[in-house]
C-alpha cells in the first residue's frame, strides 16, 4: 500500500493535471475523476496512472517556471544579490539628517526605471513623495530593490508602464500608489516584508499576472480591487489579505497558493474570477467570512495541516463543481458552501490517515441541490445539524467508509 503522504501528493498532482487538461481544451469526464478517486486505494492501474500524472505535472510546472522571470536570492546581509543599473537623474530632496525623498523623474530617460536607495550625495531614501511619478510615460518597467522606504500616495498612479518589480527590503506601499496603471501585464513581489495600504494597485492591468514569492506582510483593503488580473500566484509566503483585497477581479482564471500561511479577512475575493481554478497546496489557511462569496470558481483544491473555511466563504459560487479538501485539522464553518447550485462532488480528508480532525458546521452545504456524493475520511468527526439540508434526495454521503443519508446527518447523528 502506498504511504499516506505519497497518496496525497499523487492525488493532488492528479487534480492539477486535470485542471491543466481542462484549461487546454482536452475533454475530461467528471465521472472519470469521481471513479478514479473512489478507486485510488484499490486500483494498481490507477496508482500507475497517478504516478504518470505526477511526472507530467512536474514537467508542466518546470516548463512554467522556466518561462517566468528568474531573479536572484537574498544574500547574507539581507540585500538582493543581483546587479541592476540604477537609474540616474531623478530629483531628490534632502531632509538634512542623512535621509532624503525622491520627488520626481528629473532628467532620467531610462525606459527600465530602477529606483535608487540613496541620493547622489549619499542620503538614504525614506520616501517616494506623493504624486512623484504620477502619469509616468515612456517607461517599460519600474523596479524597487531593497526598498526600506515608503512609496507615497499616488506616487505612480496612472503610469503607462508594463511591469512592476518589488524585490527585497521592507517597502510600505501607500494608498493609490500604483492604481490605475492600465498597461500593467505583470507584478512581481519577491523576498520582502511588504505592507500595502488600501487601493495600492486597484483598477490596474491589462490581463496581468501577480507573483508573490517568499514574502511576509499584508495586502491591504481593496489593494487589487477591480483589477484586470488573470493569474495570482503566491508561494512560500506568510500574508494577511485584508477585506476586499482582490474583490471584483472578475477576469481571474487561476489562483495558486503553495507552501504558505495565509489569512484572509471578510470578502477578500468577493465576486471574483471567471470560472477560476483555485489551488491552495501544502498551506495553512484561514479563509475569512464570505471570502469568495458569489465568485466564479470551477474547482477548488486545498491541502495542508491547518485549514479553516469561514462562515459563508464559498457561498453561492454557482460555477463550482468539485471540492477537494485534505488537512490534518479541517474546519468548515456554517454556511461555507451554501447554495453552490452546481456543486456535484466533495472530498474531505479522503485519505489513509486515521486521526484527522474534521469539523463541518451547520448548514455548510445547504441547498447544494446537485450534490451527488460527499466522501469524508477517518478521525474525529463533527457534522452540524442540517449540514446537507435541501440537497438532492440521491445524495450519497460516506463517512469513515460507512454510508449515510442526508436526513440522518441533518438530524444530528454526528453532532
Amino acid at each position: 500500500m502506498l504511504p499516506t503522504k505519497r497518496i496525497r501528493m499523487l492525488f493532488s498532482n492528479y487534480i492539477v493535471l486535470r485542471v491543466f487538461l481542462i484549461n487546454n481544451t482536452v475533454l475530461f469526464d467528471d465521472k472519470m475523476v469521481y471513479l478514479a478517486k473512489m478507486n485510488l486505494e484499490r486500483s494498481f492501474v490507477m496508482r500507475k496512472a497517478l504516478i504518470c500524472a505526477s511526472v507530467l505535472s512536474m514537467l508542466i510546472s518546470s516548463k512554467a517556471i522556466a518561462s517566468e522571470m528568474d531573479l536572484s536570492e537574498i544574500n547574507e546581509t539581507g540585500k538582493t544579490d543581483v546587479s541592476y543599473s540604477i537609474s540616474e537623474g531623478l530629483e531628490f530632496k534632502s531632509n538634512g539628517d542623512g535621509t532624503c525623498s525622491i520627488t520626481g523623474i528629473g532628467t532620467c530617460t531610462d525606459t527600465e526605471l530602477v529606483i535608487p536607495n540613496q541620493s547622489p550625495e549619499g542620503d538614504e531614501v525614506t520616501l517616494i513623495e506623493e504624486n512623484a511619478f504620477m502619469s509616468l510615460e515612456n517607461v517599460e518597467s519600474v523596479t524597487l530593490i531593497d526598498a526600506d522606504y515608503k512609496v507615497g500616495r499616488q506616487a505612480f498612479r496612472y503610469g503607462e508602464f508594463d511591469e512592476i518589480n518589488i524585490i527585497g527590503g521592507n517597502p510600505a506601499i501607500q494608498d493609490w500608489a500604483f492604481s490605475n496603471c492600465h498597461k500593467i501585464t505583470q507584478i512581481l513581489i519577491k523576498n520582502c516584508d511588504i505592507k500595502m495600504a488600501e487601493n495600492a494597485f486597484c483598477e490596474c492591468g491589462e490581463n496581468f499576472s501577480v507573483y508573490i514569492e517568499n514574502c511576509t506582510g499584508s495586502i491591504g483593503l481593496r489593494a487589487f480591487w477591480l483589477g484586470e488580473m488573470i493569474k495570482l500566484t503566491i508561494s512560500s509566503s506568510e500574508l494577511k489579505i485584508e477585506e476586499d483585497a482582490f474583490s471584483n477581479c472578475k477576469d481571474l482564471k487561476n489562483i495558486l497558493i503553495t507552501d504558505s500561511k495565509i489569512e484572509t479577512e471578510k470578502s477578500a475575493f468577493y465576486i471574483c474570477g471567471n470560472e477560476a481554478n483555485v489551488e491552495i497546496r501544502n498551506s495553512n489557511v484561514n479563509l475569512g467570512e464570505v471570502a469568495f462569496q458569489y465568485s466564479s470558481i470551477s474547482s477548488l483544491l486545498i491541502t495542508g495541516e491547518e485549514i479553516e473555511i469561514g462562515d459563508g466563504t464559498f457561498s453561492a459560487c454557482n460555477d463550482l463543481s468539485t471540492v477537494v479538501i485534505d488537512g490534518d485539522n479541517t474546519t468548515i464553518q456554517e454556511h461555507a458552501f451554501i447554495s453552490c447550485e452546481n456543486l456535484a462532488s466533495v472530498f474531505i480528508c479522503d485519505n489513509e490517515v486515521m486521526n484527522n480532525n474534521i469539523k463541518i458546521g451547520e448548514t455548510s452545504f445547504r441547498y447544494c441541490e446537485k450534490l451527488e456524493s460527499i466522501i469524508i475520511g477517518n478521525g474525529n468527526i463533527s457534522i452540524g445539524d442540517y449540514a446537507f439540508y435541501g440537497c438532492s434526495d440521491d445524495l450519497i454521503i460516506s463517512v469513515s467508509g460507512a454510508s449515510y443519508t442526508a436526513e440522518s446527518i441533518n438530524n444530528g447523528i454526528f453532532s
